[in-house]
């Protein structure tokens, strides 16, 4: 099992430059007990489909393509968070200079005892510091 970042899903998503290494990894993923990820994943490939939307680098046509994509990936959602986990959540954000909805992902990892799949430096580095094998595809 691997706990899969919204940049590794947005990149395929949206064929950006890392989408090979993405691919690689959700290969992995797949043969690992597959990826998983906490409820906040829908909302930031939501965002980021609203924000291709107003930039017109995502036509209306397309979004329904790109939720099937995303739902062809087949990431499982975690349950949302415990107040102990919130905690540690913060605590992680605080300690590492990242935003709530990354800390998520690498508490999810540290809980899950599993790796971390990022493009994300901060995130990364984040991960590194506290043990969390990073996935590299």
């Amino acid at each position: 099992m691997i706990v899969v970042d919204s940049s590794v899903v947005l990149s395929l998503l949206f064929d950006e430059p890392e989408s090979p290494l993405a691919r690689r990894i959700f290969m992995q993923a797949a043969a690992d007990d597959g990826a998983v990820a906490p409820p906040l994943q829908i909302y930031e490939i939501l965002n980021a489909c609203s924000r291709a939307l107003v930039s017109q680098r995502l036509e209306p046509a397309e979004f329904d393509l790109v939720l099937g994509a995303f739902e062809f990936l087949r990431v499982r959602t975690l349950e949302s968070p415990t107040i102990a986990a919130t905690r540690r959540i913060a605590a992680l954000a605080a300690m590492h200079n990242l935003s709530a909805y990354d800390a998520a992902y690498l508490e999810s990892a540290i809980s899950l005892r599993c790796g971390l799949a990022t493009f994300d430096r901060r995130l990364r580095a984040a991960a590194e510091a506290v043990g969390v094998p990073l996935a590299s595809g």
